[in-house]
């Protein structure tokens, strides 16, 4: 009873890892969660190990073995998005979850870490502005050197100030088109104002 209430379980995270996949253009990209036998004990006769093929034509891997940064963070991202609960006061960390993207699959992505961003606390370390636009709070990490030391300064943006680090991101210099395109990117996100 137990392992066939697990063959189900797991058979509905990876349909919806695998749809979550597809939303982070990782369409290419398989998972399953596949039970493996281990002998009796007290978690049962079976453990799951989650599996991805990065490409077609390529080997089947276990994701804890997977190397690429960028898409790991992706692949863990559509997990934690399957999950059919909140875990109460978890936080998670995405670094390198922008790796190799943009464009249309930053924006992607942007969207879907706000949306796990409803349900628990994320925090993105991100260099792209379609997925910086989509957060609830934008802060900037500056490191500076003061009496012979480096510094790091940690500041939150809002408004203008926010609008023109996104133009910043967007195009390295802040200019009437990047501040357009800032505002562009601001509209319909929560806490984001696309006036002035």
């Amino acid at each position: 009873m137990l392992s066939a209430g697990r063959s189900r379980a797991a058979e509905e995270l990876s349909r919806k890892v695998q749809e979550n996949l597809g939303d982070l253009n990782l369409d290419k990209t398989t998972f399953r969660a596949e039970l493996l036998p281990v002998a009796l004990g007290p978690g049962g006769k079976e453990r799951v190990e989650f599996v991805i093929r990065p490409n077609p034509g390529e080997p089947e891997l276990p994701v804890r073995k997977y190397a690429s940064g960028g898409e790991l963070s992706r692949v863990m991202l559509a997990i934690r998005l399957a999950q059919g609960r909140v875990e109460p006061g978890a936080t998670y960390v995405f670094d390198e979850v922008d790796a190799g993207i943009g464009g249309e699959t930053a924006t992607a992505v942007g969207h879907k870490l706000r949306e796990l961003g409803g349900r628990n606390q994320v925090l993105t370390i991100t260099h792209l502005p379609q997925i910086a636009s989509e957060a609830a709070s934008h802060v900037v990490v500056q490191k500076a050197e003061a009496d012979g030391r480096t510094t790091t300064r940690i500041r939150k943006v809002e408004d203008e100030e926010r609008r023109r680090e996104l133009a910043r991101m967007l195009s390295g210099r802040v200019d009437e088109a990047s501040l357009a395109h800032a505002r562009e990117l601001l509209v319909g996100v929560a806490g984001g104002d696309a006036s002035g």
